[in-house]
C-alpha cells in the first residue's frame, strides 16, 4: 500500500474472512504505518457485520425493532476504536450486504437512513469528542440504497458521497453541480472483483484498462477526487489494475487518453518481465482484456448460486457472425500459445506456471 500510496484499507467482510479486529494488533499496526481504517458500504461505523453480530446475542439486524441494540453495538466500536484515524461508513444496509430489514420501499428507507445517520453522528461526537463535522465519514449509495437517496435523502453536507459503480465496471452516477459544492466532496467505489448477484468475478482480474481509465478519468472530471476506493478481491492477479487505479488517483492529469494507459501497461511490464520483453507482454495482456470485455470468462458458464440458472450452451452463436464461439475459443487458444512461448525464454523466477 506505501508502495503505491494507499492509505486506506476497507476489510474484507464476508464469513470466509478473518474480520480485521481479530488480529490483535491490527488497529496499531495500520495507525503505525498510517494507514486509516474504514469499512465497506455495507458496514457502518467500523464494524463487520458478517462476522460481529451474532443474532442469538443481539436480535435482529432491524432498525425498527431494535434501535437499542444497532446503537449498542456501533457505540462500542467507536469507544475501542477512537485512538486511531478511521473513516466513518454511515447509514445502514442488512448483515452480509443485503439491504436493509424493516423497510417497505425507496421512501420508507429514506426515512430510516436518515434518523441512523443522525444517531450515528451523535455517536461519534459523544466518543470521540469533535463536532462530527471534523471527523471523517462517507455515504455509499450502492445498489437499492440509490434510489432511496433520490428520493430526497438529506446527508449532511460534510459526509462525502462516494460514488459506486454497477459492480461491472461502470460508475452508476456521479455528482450534480449542487452535491459538488457540498464541503464534504464526493469519491468513487470501484470494482476489479465481485461477488454476488447476478454473476460474480473472483481469479482472473479480468477488467479492461481502458474502461476503468474512461471510468475514472470521467470521475475525476466531475470532481469525484475525495476518496478512491478499490474492491480489490485476490490480491495477486489484481496487482497490474490496482496499480494502474492508484496511479490515476495520484495524478490523472498524466492519463488525459488512452495511449497513455497503453503506455503505462507496457512500462508495468517491463519493469516485471524486462524492457525487452515489454511490448509482447503488453500486447498478449491487452488481448486477454479485449476478449473478457466482449464477455468474462466467469461469465461463460450458468450455475445455480445467483439464483436459479441451469447450466447450458453459451449464447455466443455457433452458425451465424463467422461463429463466434469458435472465434473466442482461438482467440484464448492463440494468448496461450504466445503466453507460452514467451514464458520459455524468460529467466526462470518470471516464469510461473508454465503450461
Amino acid at each position: 500500500m506505501w508502495r503505491l500510496k494507499a492509505d486506506t484499507v476497507w476489510p474484507a467482510m464476508h464469513k470466509g474472512t478473518v474480520a480485521f479486529d481479530d488480529v490483535p494488533g491490527n488497529a496499531e499496526m495500520a495507525d503505525a504505518y498510517a494507514i486509516l481504517h474504514a469499512t465497506s458500504h455495507a458496514e457502518p461505523m467500523l464494524r463487520n457485520n458478517d462476522r460481529e453480530w451474532d443474532p442469538a446475542k443481539r436480535g435482529a439486524f432491524n432498525w425498527l425493532t431494535n434501535r437499542r441494540g444497532l446503537l449498542t453495538y456501533w457505540d462500542e466500536a467507536v469507544d475501542s476504536h477512537k485512538q486511531f484515524e478511521n473513516i466513518y461508513t454511515m447509514g445502514l444496509r442488512g448483515v452480509g450486504d443485503y439491504p436493509m430489514l424493516g423497510a417497505d420501499g425507496p421512501a420508507a428507507m429514506r426515512d430510516i437512513l436518515e434518523d441512523v445517520i443522525n444517531q450515528q453522528r451523535a455517536i461519534l461526537e459523544r466518543r470521540i469528542g469533535r463536532p462530527a463535522g471534523q471527523i471523517p465519514q462517507v455515504f455509499t449509495p450502492y445498489k437499492e440504497v440509490l434510489p432511496a437517496y433520490d428520493t430526497g435523502l438529506r446527508i449532511p453536507d460534510d459526509i462525502t458521497l462516494t460514488w459506486p459503480d454497477d459492480n461491472y465496471g461502470y460508475i452508476r452516477r456521479l455528482s450534480n453541480p449542487e452535491e459538488r459544492a457540498r464541503s464534504g466532496g464526493s469519491g468513487v467505489y470501484y470494482h476489479i472483483s465481485y461477488w454476488g448477484t447476478p454473476m460474480s468475478y473472483l481469479w482472473l482480474a479480468s477488467a479492461h484498462p481502458a474502461l476503468m481509465w474512461e471510468e475514472m478519468r470521467k470521475a475525476y472530471q466531475y470532481d469525484a477526487r475525495r476518496i478512491w476506493v478499490l474492491n480489490v478481491g485476490d490480491i495477486k492477479p489484481g496487482e497490474y489494475l490496482t496499480q494502474l487505479f492508484l496511479d490515476m488517483a495520484w495524478d490523472d492529469d498524466s492519463y488525459g487518453d488512452i495511449a497513455k494507459v497503453k503506455a503505462h501497461l507496457r512500462k508495468f511490464a517491463g519493469e516485471t518481465f524486462g524492457a525487452q520483453n515489454a511490448a509482447a507482454v503488453a500486447d498478449i495482456l491487452w488481448r486477454y482484456y479485449d476478449l473478457a470485455f466482449s464477455r468474462k470468462p466467469e461469465f461463460m458458464g450458468f450455475n445455480g448460486h445467483y439464483p436459479t440458472t441451469a447450466p447450458r450452451q453459451t449464447d455466443y452463436d455457433l452458425l451465424n457472425f463467422g461463429d463466434e464461439n469458435a472465434r473466442r475459443m482461438d482467440g484464448y487458444a492463440d494468448l496461450m500459445d504466445a503466453a507460452a512461448a514467451l514464458a520459455a525464454k524468460l529467466p526462470k523466477d518470471r516464469q510461473g506456471c508454465v503450461p
